[in-house]
């Protein structure tokens, strides 16, 4: 499972790194990075990623609003730091695939990741 994380937590970045015993193949970027520019290039023939793992802080709400209206239907998991009721509605409006408390990540992402990857075995998710 290829999955494109745009954190600002090192924790996060070094959980999704260590899961590469599993078949999680992770690229890690700054979620203040992201950029349209990054919605297109993450999708050239040879950068496609089965899902994305970011921050609902910085951009990461934004982006994942161009990915929708773009058609994509990559699913995302929505991280924050804050149990904040507007942003898992917001989050849940985008479709997204899992909302994590970042406390809770290291308990709870795994998981949520291999569900998703059978969810995208199954045809659920996809372009």
């Amino acid at each position: 499972m290829r999955v494109l994380a745009a954190v600002q937590t090192r924790d996060i970045s070094n959980l999704l790194l260590t899961l590469s015993f599993a078949g999680v193949d992770a690229r890690i970027c700054d979620s203040l990075d992201l950029t349209h520019d990054c919605l297109a290039d993450t999708w050239e023939e040879n950068e496609r990623y089965d899902v994305l793992v970011m921050d609902c802080a910085g951009r990461g709400l934004e982006f994942a609003t161009a990915l929708r209206a773009a058609g994509r239907r990559l699913p995302v998991i929505f991280l924050s730091d804050l149990d904040d009721l507007n942003l898992r509605i917001q989050a849940a409006r985008l479709g997204c695939a899992a909302f994590v408390l970042t406390r809770n990540c290291g308990i709870e992402l795994p998981g949520i990741l291999l569900s998703v990857a059978q969810s995208i075995q199954d045809g659920i998710y996809g372009d």
